[in-house]
């Protein structure tokens, strides 16, 4: 399958609250460590995502299944894309670093 996501999110720890599928679609910025990112809106996907790298052969999953349960506006779509939402005062050494097991803090709506 074709998915290269950049960041995967998932809660744990004692009360946290659970993130639900496809809730993302709701956040509106999202803070990891001191990076601060505006949701710019749903990552459209088209049918690549269900064809066997190796074979070329095309495959019914995982589209059909987003097919189903993940359209806006009609496309379908998976995951969001984020922007860098205070890049106008960045130079080279203030470039924002994300490491595995940061800290995320979410805003919906």
């Amino acid at each position: 399958m074709q998915y290269r996501p950049n960041v995967i999110v998932r809660s744990q720890g004692v009360g946290l609250p659970a993130i639900k599928p496809f809730e993302e679609l709701n956040w509106s910025s999202v803070s990891i460590g001191k990076s601060k990112f505006a949701v710019a809106g749903p990552c459209r996907r088209c049918q690549m995502i269900s064809v066997d790298q190796d074979s070329a052969q095309k495959l019914k999953e995982p589209y059909a299944t987003l097919a189903r349960r993940m359209r806006v506006d009609g496309k379908v779509v998976f995951g969001i894309y984020l922007n860098l939402a205070d890049k106008h005062h960045l130079t080279l050494h203030d470039i924002p670093g994300i490491r595995s097991g940061a800290l995320i803090d979410i805003s919906s709506g």
